[in-house]
C-alpha cells in the first residue's frame, strides 16, 4: 500500500480474509487499496463490512463512513440490520454522520428512536436529544426541532441555554421571523455564567442573541471574537449559521454574514433559513 502496488496489496488481503482473518481494520485496509484503484464500489461493499462489524472502533467506524456510498448508506438506515445493533453503538454511528444532508437524514433516523431508548443512560439520551435537535433545524424540519426541545422542557424561562438558542433558531425557520423571548433567555443565563474560555459556536452564538435582543456593541463584539479564536485553533467548527459542521474559514465567512447582518444589510439571513423543509411540511405537525 505505501508503495502504491495496490493489486498486490488487494491480493493480500483478499488471501488473508479468505484464510479467516475477518477483522473490521482488514475490510477497512482493503476498502483503501479499492479506492485507490477506483473501484468505488468495492470500497464502499468493504467500508460497510466495518461498520457493520460489532468489533469496529469508533475511529474505524469514523473512517468507513467517508468509504461508504450515499444511496448505499440510505439502505442501510433502512435495512432491518439496524436494529439488531445495541443503543450505543447507534449513537456511535449517528454522532458521525455529520458531513453531508444525505449523512444528516440518516443520523437523524438512527437518534429519534434514542432519545427515549431505557437502556441508554439518561446523559446519552440527552445527548441523542441534543444532537436531534441540530440535524432537525441542519435539514429544515424545524417542528421536529421545536417538538424535541419542548418534550424535555416545555417552558421557555426554563429552559438551558443550549435549548433556549436553538429553540429561537428553530422560531425563526418555522415563522420567518426572529422571537426574541428564547434569545433574551440566552442572554440572562450568559449574564450569570462564570468567566471561561467559550468556544468559536458559543461566541458566534451569543453574536446571533445579543443582535436579537438589541444589544449590539456585545454582538459585534463577540462575533470578533469568534473569529479570532476560530482562526487560532483551526480545525472544523459547527456553525449557527448553517447548522452544519465547517472548516474554519468557512466558519469565519459565516461570522462576517453575522456581523452584516447585525449592521442591518438587507437580504442577509442564515443559511439554515434555505433549507429544503422535507418533515415539517409533510408532516402536517403543529408545535
Amino acid at each position: 500500500m505505501d508503495d502504491g502496488q495496490f493489486e498486490d496489496a488487494e491480493r493480500l488481503f483478499n488471501r488473508a480474509i479468505d484464510l479467516g482473518f475477518r477483522e473490521p481494520e482488514a475490510y477497512l485496509q482493503r476498502a483503501y487499496v479499492r479506492r485507490g484503484q477506483d473501484d468505488r464500489d468495492g470500497a464502499s461493499t468493504d467500508a460497510m463490512r466495518t461498520l457493520q462489524s460489532e468489533k469496529a472502533s469508533p475511529l474505524q467506524i469514523r473512517r468507513s463512513l467517508t468509504l461508504i456510498k450515499p444511496d448505499e448508506l440510505k439502505r442501510f438506515a433502512e435495512s432491518s440490520a439496524v436494529p439488531s445493533f445495541s443503543p450505543d453503538r447507534r449513537l456511535l454511528i449517528a454522532l458521525r454522520l455529520t458531513r453531508s444532508k444525505n449523512q444528516m437524514e440518516m443520523a437523524a433516523a438512527l437518534l429519534r428512536p434514542l432519545t427515549s431508548d431505557g437502556r441508554l443512560s439518561e446523559e446519552k439520551r440527552e445527548r441523542a436529544r441534543r444532537e436531534l435537535v441540530l440535524l432537525s433545524i441542519g435539514l429544515g424540519s424545524f417542528v421536529n426541532a421545536l417538538r424535541t426541545i419542548r418534550d424535555k422542557q416545555p417552558e421557555v424561562s426554563r429552559m438551558n441555554i443550549e435549548y433556549a438558542f436553538n429553540y429561537g433558531m428553530a422560531l425563526w425557520g418555522e415563522h420567518a421571523a426572529v422571537v426574541p423571548e428564547p434569545f433574551a433567555r440566552v442572554v440572562e443565563i450568559e449574564q450569570s455564567r462564570p468567566e471561561s474560555s467559550p468556544s468559536a459556536n458559543y461566541l458566534q452564538c451569543m453574536a446571533v442573541a445579543y443582535w436579537v435582543v438589541g444589544r449590539r456593541d456585545e454582538a459585534v463584539r463577540s462575533a470578533q471574537l469568534a473569529k479570532q479564536v476560530m482562526r487560532s485553533r483551526g480545525g472544523w467548527q459547527f456553525s449557527c449559521w448553517r447548522y452544519r459542521n465547517v472548516p474554519a474559514p468557512t466558519f469565519v465567512d459565516d461570522v462576517d454574514n453575522i456581523l452584516r447582518l447585525i449592521e442591518g444589510v438587507e437580504n442577509v439571513a442564515p443559511l439554515f433559513l434555505n433549507s429544503p423543509r422535507t418533515n415539517a411540511r409533510a408532516e402536517n405537525d403543529h408545535v
